[in-house]
């Protein structure tokens, strides 16, 4: 069949305006590409004789190895979050060969690797007339600031100066290169030199790489490379004045500086880093860099049957469908042409993580499309298109939405249909005129998906179909729902809500593993809780009044101070209080009828209700907020304030939703790992506008699972109880992953002339805290060590030592939070 289009028209929630269909897809390359083996690139690096050359990879100690046999010396410590993962490799960058290529990637801010400098004169060191060459590929999920590739000094260690950066080569804006240096002028003046090229690093979009050669002292002698080509750039501070460079012993880190601050962490991956003593050619980066795009196929054959196949593509560009280096790393069915929300990306522990800023939906399946004039409407929160048997039809323009909050309310738009519901803030439309035969068609839906500085969310994307003077309707041959406000939102819910299924589905296969070794530690626990003393007897007081293990204490207690238990609750009254401790609301009429039934047929009927609210959502979404309240979740992604954090109520609620056991969710929660502004644990790690914000968590970290109040602690030691202010930074110490400094900030300032305060103060500002744990009166350790997780992890530790079968302040703590929350009032106040 011949599609025309008539007519194709765009809602921008701000008028009306033509926009005609452009743009195809990129061919794949015809050439077959030229077979490498795996020691190609390596060799190519090595013939020109570099210092240093860290391949990332790793040896049985968990340190990067140096590859120049020369230098063993210059191993890389991997400090906080560096995870493993793959490097480029072919058929993409064919000279990397088809083997596994290992490269290190940093997923949240602070994770870096520190190399030491021998001492002086070392391979490291360069001064006035050296050469510098610096070579790295990379991929990058985010720019923004200065990223760090490698830099030497800047570190933030205490017993060098802050300012004194040796040479650093960094990714600034747009993806830059930048490079920067500590000069001193003839009169032994200091400043700093930077060095910004004019074209950048593609942004989440696959491997690059990039290289930067200068001769210190030398003017005009810098040059940049990207992707095996030259790139212009200016010193846009100080000056090309060729100063003496800074020298000294400080560390050479790799991807950070200033103490981790995570504006200066880079935000993706590195590989194949290597530093010479010379300033290699032009020839040598172009021989280095090889890509070849591949555009993948696809058999329609594969969709099943009434569903549509929806594909998730990371690695793609913003605001272009010419992505260079995309990868498929999901897919999943619906029943319709709509996407109001995608599955989730989880790591093989069943926690949340992000997918690349932005990522592309693609979706395929067959429609019929009704004889005579039809209209095609695309709702999107992005750009996107449509295509009908291969054949461009719509698209729909990228987003460019003010980040201002003085804009003006726009007018609600309707005459597209009778009843047609308006389109909502942020979403797109476009409409075309076609002529349909009564026949199946093949269709392919495409959008990009947020961006580095948007949301990864899809608002109300969908696509349906109408008769010119019909309401619109979702494009299914399934299902049935009309683009109204009567009939929208329930659809909408109902489709969500099997995506919300599926992906409780994902966490589940994903993290057999991960189920498994904590059933060992379970079991291990429980053999170890089997050797400890039972508590005494509490004796058989009031029998008629004991119905559980439980009761028997506290009858003890009763009959201690002569009174009296009371009579149970009616019916009535058992099932409104069961009903608001378990889902937080009162017994819905259903829940009283069943109840009434089951109790009428002579069944248990408390029991029964029970374990029904139990399995209910319901009870996940109550906790949830209950722990909010106790981990001090507080995001406020409009204006952050004092203290915000990230969103990980979602963590929260599918920990609940998935009956975590708590010393998992304790131990996920610790570590911090996962998605930090999407719903993974590794929201918890944020603290705006806090000097320190790991002692904030420290807090609040001993008073949730210890049951220690810490917060005089942040200042001073605690005049009322046992805590100090070492116990806090050692906590926080451990959750940085290394030494904590006390700020001016955190101390009670002291007069030399005035008054001696009554709370002690043992720690000085700037004193240096090393990660260690404070409480060993609390704990025995009893679990295995087979069981032991993170090696010299000091945040692994942490989350051991808490939930070690041997702390039993621990399951003491948790039990007195649930009986308070139950009863009222804790078995210990204050809890």
């Amino acid at each position: 069949m011949n599609f025309m289009i008539i007519k194709t028209w765009i809602n921008l929630c701000i008028g009306i305006f033509v926009f005609l269909p452009s743009g195809t897809l990129l061919a794949q390359n015809p050439s077959a590409p030229k077979s490498y083996s795996s020691n190609y690139y390596p060799e190519l690096v090595r013939k020109d004789k570099p210092v240093a050359y860290w391949r990332m990879d790793l040896d049985n100690n968990g340190m990067m190895s140096n590859s120049v046999a020369t230098a063993p010396e210059l191993r890389g410590k991997l400090v906080g979050e560096v995870e493993v993962s793959s490097g480029p490799t072919g058929p993409e960058h064919p000279k990397f060969g088809a083997a596994e290529n290992t490269a290190l990637e940093i997923p949240n801010a602070g994770g870096h690797i520190t190399v030491d400098d021998p001492g002086d004169n070392s391979p490291l060191d360069f001064t006035l007339g050296d050469s510098i060459t610096i070579e790295a590929w990379v991929q990058l999920w985010s720019v923004g600031g200065y990223r760090y590739i490698v830099g030497k000094g800047r570190t933030g260690n205490p017993e060098f100066p802050a300012e004194n950066h040796n040479y650093s080569l960094r990714i600034a804006e747009r993806g830059a290169l930048s490079f920067l240096y500590r000069g001193i002028d003839s009169e032994g003046k200091q400043n700093y030199h930077r060095w910004t090229s004019n074209e950048g690093v593609g942004v989440s979009d696959g491997w690059h790489h990039i290289a930067l050669t200068y001769t210190f002292g030398k003017t005009k002698s810098i040059r940049g490379y990207i992707d095996g080509k030259p790139v212009s750039g200016k010193w846009d501070m100080a000056g090309d004045t060729g100063a003496k460079p800074v020298v000294d012993n400080d560390q050479l880190w790799i991807g950070s500086a200033l103490s981790a601050n995570p504006n200066s962490t880079l935000k993706g991956a590195v590989d194949e880093i290597a530093i010479y003593r010379q300033a290699l050619p032009a020839e040598a980066f172009a021989q280095r860099y090889s890509f070849i795009r591949n555009e993948p196929t696809f058999d329609p054959s594969t969709i099943p049957a009434d569903k549509i196949l929806v594909q998730i593509w990371e690695g793609v560009s913003e605001n272009t469908f010419q992505y260079r280096s995309a990868r498929m790393t999901g897919s999943y069915e619906v029943d319709a042409f709509e996407f109001f929300q995608i599955p989730n990306k989880y790591n093989e522990r069943a926690i949340k993580i992000d997918r690349s800023a932005p990522f592309m939906i693609r979706a395929y399946g067959f429609a019929m499309i009704p004889e005579g004039p039809q209209r095609i409407l695309v709702r999107a929160r992005n750009g996107a298109r449509l295509f009908i048997d291969d054949q461009l039809q719509i698209e729909v323009p990228f987003f460019n939405i003010s980040s201002s909050a003085h804009g003006r309310v726009l007018k609600v738009q309707r005459d597209q249909a009778p009843n047609i519901r308006p389109l909502q803030r942020g979403d797109k439309e476009v409409i075309a005129a076609i002529e349909g035969d009564g026949e199946k068609h093949l269709f392919r839906f495409e959008m990009i998906v947020g961006s580095t500085k948007r949301r990864p969310e899809t608002g109300e994307t969908s696509v349906c179909i109408a008769e010119p003077d019909g309401d619109f309707r979702i494009l299914s041959d399934t299902l049935e729902a009309r683009l109204t406000d009567r009939q929208w939102p329930q659809f909408m819910q109902q489709q969500m809500a099997k995506i919300t299924r599926h992906d409780r589905e994902n966490r589940d296969s994903v993290s057999f593993s991960e189920q498994q070794y904590w059933q060992k530690r379970h079991e291990a626990a429980a053999r170890i809780v089997a050797t400890y003393k039972p508590v005494s007897n509490p004796g058989n007081h009031f029998p008629e009044s004991t119905y559980n293990r439980i009761d028997r204490f506290v009858n003890r207690k009763l009959f201690e101070a002569e009174l009296k238990p009371n009579q149970l609750v009616d019916d009535a009254t058992f099932l409104r209080r069961l009903s608001l401790d378990t889902i937080g609301t009162i017994p819905s009429q259903d829940l009283i009828e069943e109840f009434t039934r089951r109790q009428e047929s002579g069944e248990d009927a408390r029991q029964w209700a029970i374990d029904y609210l139990l399995e209910k959502d319901g009870w996940a979404d109550h906790w949830t907020s209950y722990w909010q309240d106790v981990l001090a979740e507080n995001p406020n992604i409009v204006n952050p304030t004092l203290n915000n954090t990230g969103p990980f109520r979602w963590w929260i609620h599918e920990s609940l939703i998935d009956n975590k056991p708590m010393d998992r969710f304790v131990t996920e929660l610790i570590m911090m790992e996962g998605s930090r502004f999407y719903g993974g644990p590794a929201g918890f790690a944020v603290a705006s506008q806090n000097d320190v914000p790991l002692a904030a968590k420290a807090h609040i970290i001993g008073q949730a699972f210890l049951g220690v109040q810490m917060q005089c602690a942040r200042c001073h030691d605690a005049p009322f109880h046992d805590v100090t202010q070492q116990d806090l930074f050692s906590l926080a110490a451990m959750l940085k992953r290394k030494e904590e400094s006390v700020p001016k900030t955190s101390t009670v300032t002291v007069s030399a002339d005035g008054p001696i305060p009554n709370v002690p103060i043992t720690l000085k500002p700037g004193a240096v805290v090393a990660p260690e744990w404070p409480f060993p009166e609390l704990l025995s350790q009893r679990l295995p060590e087979a069981l032991m997780r993170g090696g010299v992890d000091t945040r692994a530790t942490l989350a051991s030592k808490i939930t070690d079968p041997g702390n039993l302040r621990f399951p003491q703590v948790l039990v007195n939070r649930l009986w308070k929350r139950t009863m009222g009032y804790g078995i210990v106040e204050p809890v």
